[in-house]
């Protein structure tokens, strides 16, 4: 409708509202809890993707597509069984 603002207006205006209310910091909030959700299931992801890769160079061809998809499948599969607190929700504040 005429007059209303665009949702473009809206979107952009979030993070200053959320600045003069509440400062810089609050922009960071939950950022802690999530990388101690993230830096293990990433260390674990890519811990398995290369000893996957490694393993499957041995018996593909060195290198090819089906090394790299099956080593990232691989690897996919272990950060969710070995870190099932990442399903749990986090909230900080």
């Amino acid at each position: 409708y005429a007059g209303a603002p665009s949702r473009r207006a809206e979107l952009g205006s979030g993070p200053m509202t959320i600045l003069e209310k509440e400062g810089i910091r609050s922009l960071f909030r939950g950022l802690g809890p999530n990388l101690v959700g993230v830096a293990p299931s990433r260390a674990i992801y890519f811990a398995a993707y290369s000893g996957a890769k490694e393993n499957l160079n041995a018996v593909l061809v060195p290198e090819s597509k089906q090394v790299h998809m099956l080593s990232a499948a691989c690897a996919g599969e272990l950060p969710a069984l070995f870190t099932p607190f990442l399903l749990c929700p986090s909230r900080s504040g």
